[in-house]
């Protein structure tokens, strides 16, 4: 490879990108796709796959890629490759933490989650230390997305209260930005600061409480939990972001260690009992069970007794069979009949008749969801493809991050044999060996990894129930409107 090509690639991907020339793009994706190759893991390589997600990206808007196509198969596939290749730079750093373009990686990534319709992820990769003197756009970028974000969704909050919190949140993310705002020097955020009616109304109304205002940490002071253990518990859940309860998405302050999320009011014939908002509750219930179950796996010392006189045999390859792990195994299956439950509840909302084994896979909501235009369904279908097997479906068009091994490991653990060990066997013949293998902290990572795209899959089900509601509302207008009150569980 020309080592000037090497050295120089960056300044020709931002000339490329300029000049808005698929030949000039197609060609130096062509080069960096080679130069990749050549490439052990390096900041080098994080480099090269950062550039060809920009490159992919502005395929993508020059060809007016829209995600929300999916319906008519029209999938957006430069879009995809971006996703792809921010994502393998972005788990290079997690990984090494040997890159310089972090902040910018990461502001990329959420970027593109959020042209996919996956907002709520989105806000989680917009959120870094703004206060970095780095010269990158990222730290202009990250912050008014994320605070434009938040103001989208807390008109899909059924509390007033959390949406109050969300606005503020917003505020404090833009008010720094309105007060420096002659330093910005990405023109597009400049203007948006300087012009959008939304950010001088919200700027006003800022002002006018921040003084009342008392930061999550001064609230989160005042609790008190009845044992040490409640408190380890909230806090785990609450730093992993756990908690169903969209102020998590803003703070792990303990404030909000509360499953609040509801379903929400919805419309109904007269004398329908809330049969959909029960259902919501057997799936949040679920969904927190399942939840302590892999705290306890975690985190729990169970008793010697229990794991005597079981007389089990071992590999010679430290085979874990604790109760630990089993644990941990038995969360993991359980999260993923929760993400069948949330389409089936999906299906009785909107009413599909469908015959074919309702399942939380592209392809059958592709199938039943495909007159149903609602941005929250878009993130679901985008979120469902992070989870499906591709090993045997030919001609995938959609994305194919390493997510998806989540699903291979879920399909292992119900009809296979999956062996928990932390090193490899290599005293027999493997022969008979038809066990799926890992260790307990690939485990136990992919099981943390589950909970999050369940937790985010059960927001995105109650945001697109609320936008439903909205959309029917605005349609009757001045009909009498039955609306179901959701009664509560003592």
């Amino acid at each position: 490879m020309d080592t000037d090509f090497v050295k120089n690639f960056a300044k020709e991907c931002d000339n490329a990108i300029s000049s808005k020339s698929i030949e000039k793009i197609d060609a130096l994706i062509e080069k960096l796709k080679e130069l990749e190759l050549s490439l052990e893991r390096s900041p080098l390589l994080t480099q090269v796959w950062y550039c060809i997600s920009n490159l992919y990206s502005t395929r993508a808007a020059i060809y007016n890629e829209d995600a929300k196509l999916w319906r008519n198969e029209k999938f957006p596939t430069n879009a995809v490759q971006s996703l792809n290749y921010i994502r393998r730079a972005f788990n290079e750093y997690i990984q090494n933490g040997n890159c310089n373009m972090y902040f910018e990686i990461q502001t990329n990534l959420a970027n593109l989650y959020h042209g996919f319709c996956r907002d709520i992820e989105a806000n989680y990769f917009w959120t870094f230390n703004y206060n970095n003197m780095i010269y990158s756009d990222s730290i202009f970028v990250a912050p008014f997305n994320k605070a434009k974000t938040l103001m989208e969704l807390k008109e899909y909050l059924n509390d007033k209260k959390e949406a109050g919190y969300y606005a503020y949140e917003a505020y404090k993310l833009i008010k720094p930005l309105s007060e420096n705002k002659n330093n910005i020097f990405h023109e597009g955020i400049k203007s948006e600061i300087s012009n959008s009616v939304w950010v001088s109304d919200l700027l006003n109304w800022g002002k006018n409480i921040e003084e009342r205002a008392m930061s999550f940490e001064e609230m989160a002071k005042r609790i008190k939990y009845k044992t040490k253990e409640e408190k380890l518990y909230r806090t785990w859940c609450a730093e992993n972001n756990l908690f169903l309860n969209p102020l998590n998405d803003i703070t792990k302050e303990l404030i909000f260690a509360q499953d609040t999320l509801e379903f929400p009011n919805y419309i109904v014939k007269i004398g329908e009992g809330p049969f959909l908002s029960v259902a919501f509750s057997d799936i949040k219930n679920r969904f927190c069970k399942a939840r302590y179950i892999t705290y306890c796996g975690l985190f729990k010392q169970y008793p010697e007794w229990l794991e005597e006189g079981l007389f089990l045999t071992s590999c010679l390859d430290y085979n874990d069979f604790s109760t630990n792990t089993e644990m941990v195994k038995t969360a993991y299956k359980l999260c993923f009949g929760i993400l069948d439950s949330i389409i089936l509840l999906l299906k009785k909302y909107f009413e599909i008749e469908s015959k074919s084994k309702t399942e939380f896979k592209p392809t059958w909501i592709q199938m039943n969801f495909q007159n149903i235009q609602n941005p929250f369904i878009d993130g679901l279908f985008w979120l469902s493809c992070d989870l499906t097997d591709v090993s045997s479906i030919k001609n995938w068009q959609i994305p194919n991050p390493d997510a998806n091994i989540l699903r291979k490991l879920r399909n292992n653990l119900e009809h296979n044999w999956v062996r928990v060990a932390d090193c490899e066997n290599s005293i027999w013949l493997g022969d008979y060996d038809y066990a799926f293998v890992l260790s307990k902290e690939q485990l136990e990572t992919a099981t943390l990894e589950v909970f999050r795209y369940t937790r985010t899959a059960i927001m995105y089900l109650i945001f697109a129930i609320t936008y439903n509601e909205k959309q029917k509302i605005k349609n009757l207008q001045d009909e009498i409107i039955p609306s179901m009150e959701v009664p509560y569980y003592f």
